[in-house]
């Protein structure tokens, strides 16, 4: 059985045993396409996908090589007839990307304590993006899909988290919504709906100076990166923080200023007691982002030898 990690650094493994003797990037681009498809594909769109420089006989020839070179590396867990390649059932079943995307997609409405502490553990397994250390720049098609799937589970686990602070609102968890936020951040830490999320809550907990440093970086941040001026909603808080606080609570989506998040359904998560914000001149605690930076981060060295296929 060959299970997947492709959450923020990227790991393969056999039965528990870790694979990284590939000869080639491709062999384990290979793999990860088919683990996180779950899907049957023929030979020759998988060999355009990687090749896609090549002509169909060449791409074809460099895919013959490499599964034969995988099939050495994980055996039956690659299923390869004359036309078509999957993964084993089994090894479908143990590619974390897949299970958080699936995991999300089934968590109701957040009402009660046990929802969102279900969703907490979900949101837990978000180790960073998708692929966050893969490169393939020789596979432009290949890393167009990393680009796009990598998308589409970012924007779930935010959506998840924009859930959850409408909870904490509506709980009045004000110190674990502040925790919530801070990591929502660490997620994202360009997403104006979180900096809004915890200026109110550190209003309402009655840490007016540390919203106030917080709002100063905030709007920096999104001038310099963005290019934008805070939302509406935020510079609300900071006109009149007293009335603010206490209107009611309609949801963080309406927060947003350019970066719209679509919705995609109701998502559940917990809170984890975090240490209380702190204000610093340069950079609030709170923003100092521990999400991994794909565009910056090293390929993961999955292979051996830079040989070709």
């Amino acid at each position: 059985m060959v299970s997947f990690q492709l959450l923020g650094s990227v790991s393969l493994f056999k039965n528990g045993q870790p694979l990284s003797q590939f000869r080639s990037q491709k062999e384990a681009a290979l793999l990860i396409y088919l683990a996180q498809t779950g899907q049957s594909h023929a030979r020759e769109f998988l060999a355009d996908l990687l090749w896609d420089d090549r002509t169909t006989q060449q791409a074809l020839s460099n895919l013959r090589t490499v599964l034969a070179r995988l099939h050495k590396q994980v055996g039956d867990a690659l299923v390869v007839s004359r036309k078509t390649l999957t993964l084993a059932p089994q090894s479908q079943q143990q590619v974390d990307s897949v299970i958080l995307l699936r995991t999300l997609a089934k968590v109701g409405p957040i009402d009660t304590p046990a929802k969102a502490d279900a969703l907490q553990t979900v949101l837990n397994a978000y180790r960073g993006d998708f692929l966050a250390d893969f490169r393939l720049p020789d596979a432009p098609q290949f890393e167009q899909w990393v680009t796009t799937t990598r998308e589409q589970i970012r924007r779930q686990v935010i959506v998840a988290y924009d859930k959850l602070g409408q909870y904490a609102i509506a709980t009045g968890a004000v110190e674990d919504g502040i925790a919530l936020a801070q990591r929502w951040l660490a997620v994202d830490r360009l997403d104006d709906a979180a900096h809004t999320l915890l200026i109110r809550l550190l209003l309402e907990a009655g840490q007016t100076g540390a919203a106030v440093a917080h709002y100063d970086y905030c709007t920096e941040l999104l001038r310099k990166e963005l290019d934008i001026a805070p939302p509406a909603a935020m510079m609300t808080l900071m006109a009149g923080p007293a009335s603010a606080t206490q209107s009611s609570w309609t949801g963080l989506s309406g927060m947003r200023s350019s970066r719209a998040t679509p919705p995609m359904g109701s998502r559940v998560m917990s809170f984890v007691p975090m240490p209380k914000y702190r204000a610093a001149s340069a950079c609030p605690y709170s923003c100092r982002s521990t999400h991994v930076n794909s565009a910056t981060k090293k390929p993961t060295p999955l292979i051996t030898a830079a040989s070709e296929p």
